[in-house]
C-alpha cells in the first residue's frame, strides 16, 4: 500500500497494492476476494526496505520494469529464488530483487490514544442531544445499530445498551494520533502501523455501493487495555488513498 502497493494484513492477507484501475475484474478476482483472509503464512509477505525499487516482469536487470516501488511497499511472495523473488503486486505477477526485501511484521502497539474522535470513546453511553459534534445531519439504523451522522464523524450505537460500537471519521479533522488521516496514501498506514491484523478485499463494482472500496486494512488493539476486542480499520480506494478510518468493536 504505498503509492501503489496495497496490501495485506498481518493476519490476513494477500497481495498488496492499490488495486489498479487498469486491472480487469477478472484479473482482480485471481488475487482478491470479498471474504476476510486469515491465517496467512508469516513468510509470505515482505516489505521493501529501500526506496525506488524496480518491480520487473522477468528476473533480470533489463528493460522489463512494471513499476518503480517506494519504501514500505508490501508484496506477496510466491516463490523465493535468490537473488530474485517471484511476487504479486497490484494484481500483477513479477519479480523483485530479494536484497531489498525485509519481513513484514505485525505492529501490536495500538492504544486508545491512536485515534482522535474528540471526547467520545468506544463503549461510552451516547446521547445525540449532548454530543457536542455539531449539527446532526442524519440518523437511522445500520447493521442493527443506531447511526448518527455529523459533518466530521459517524457514530454507531448499540440499540439496547446505547453504547458506542463504532466511530467513522468523515474528514481529515479526525486523524489518528500517528498522523494518518483520510486522503493519505495507504503506504503511510503501513509505515506507521506495520502489517495489519486482517485484510478484506472488495471486488470493485460501480453498480454496488457496498463494494466501492477496494480494500480494508484492520489493526487489533491488545486484549489487556480499554479497547479490548476492538480494532482500527483503514479503508483504501482504487487510488491507494485512505478513504475512511473506522474505530470499532468486534462483533
Amino acid at each position: 500500500m504505498f503509492k501503489g502497493v496495497l496490501a495485506l494484513t498481518a493476519t490476513a492477507a494477500i497481495s498488496l497494492a492499490v488495486f489498479a484501475n487498469s486491472a480487469s475484474a477478472e484479473d482482480l478476482t485471481k488475487f482478491y476476494s470479498t471474504e476476510r483472509v486469515s491465517g496467512y503464512k508469516s513468510g509470505e509477505f515482505m516489505i521493501l526496505a529501500e526506496d525506488d525499487v524496480n518491480f520487473r516482469s522477468n528476473p533480470a536487470v533489463s528493460n522489463n520494469i512494471i513499476s518503480c516501488l517506494p519504501r514500505h511497499s508490501l508484496l506477496r511472495i510466491t516463490k523465493d529464488e535468490q537473488p530474485w523473488a517471484e511476487a504479486v503486486w497490484n494484481g500483477h505477477k513479477g519479480y523483485i530483487a530479494t536484497e531489498y526485501l525485509t519481513p513484514a511484521e505485525a505492529e501490536p502497539l495500538l492504544n486508545d490514544e491512536d485515534i482522535n474522535f474528540g471526547e467520545w470513546k468506544l463503549d461510552d453511553v451516547f446521547s445525540p442531544e449532548n454530543a457536542a459534534l455539531g449539527k446532526l445531519l442524519k440518523e437511522g439504523k445500520e447493521h442493527g445499530d443506531y447511526v448518527y451522522e455529523y459533518a466530521d464523524v459517524k457514530i454507531s450505537v448499540n440499540r439496547k445498551k446505547h453504547t458506542i460500537t463504532a466511530m467513522e471519521g468523515k474528514s481529515s479533522l479526525f486523524a489518528t494520533m500517528r498522523g494518518v488521516s483520510s486522503g493519505d496514501e495507504a503506504a503511510r498506514v503501513v509505515g506507521q502501523y506495520g502489517m495489519p491484523n486482517r485484510v478484506v478485499y472488495f471486488t470493485p463494482d460501480k453498480n454496488d455501493e457496498s463494494l466501492k472500496q477496494t480494500m480494508m486494512l484492520g489493526y487489533d488493539f491488545p486484549n489487556d487495555g480499554d479497547y479490548e476486542d476492538a480494532g482500527l480499520d483503514f479503508y483504501i480506494d482504487a487510488n491507494d488513498r485512505v478513504s475512511k478510518i473506522v474505530l470499532r468493536k468486534d462483533d
